[in-house]
């Protein structure tokens, strides 16, 4: 099965600007990930049985309380890092991250 989290916002520190080094900011965190689930799984209608998206949603807000980050990137990979290691066994198959506004758009890092 397919699964995604679009647009979760999230107020966090990164940047290089010392403008950015001071106040937090919002970025948007989307995640898609898949997972093979079968009919007996779910059989008995528990959370245990699949990947519980809140869990997912809270290692986005998790990001607020991280150190300031200078570069997106480097957030990008200690996020896929943060939610590997509480679901190894999940393909997640795209991650976003959307820091907005820069200058008079936004700029998006994922894969």
């Amino acid at each position: 099965m397919d699964y995604s989290l679009h647009n979760v916002e999230v107020e966090v520190s990164l940047g290089v600007l010392e403008s950015e080094k001071v106040q937090k900011q919002k970025v948007f965190v989307s995640v898609f990930w898949q997972s093979e689930v079968t009919e007996a799984q779910v059989k008995n209608d528990d959370i245990e049985s699949v990947v519980d998206y809140s869990q997912v949603h809270e290692i986005i807000m998790s990001l607020a309380d991280k150190p300031h980050t200078n570069l997106i990137e480097k957030m990008y990979f200690d996020f896929r890092n943060d939610l590997e290691k509480v679901f190894p066994e999940t393909d997640f198959s795209r991650i976003w991250i959307k820091k907005t506004p820069f200058e008079t758009g936004s700029i998006s890092v994922g894969s």
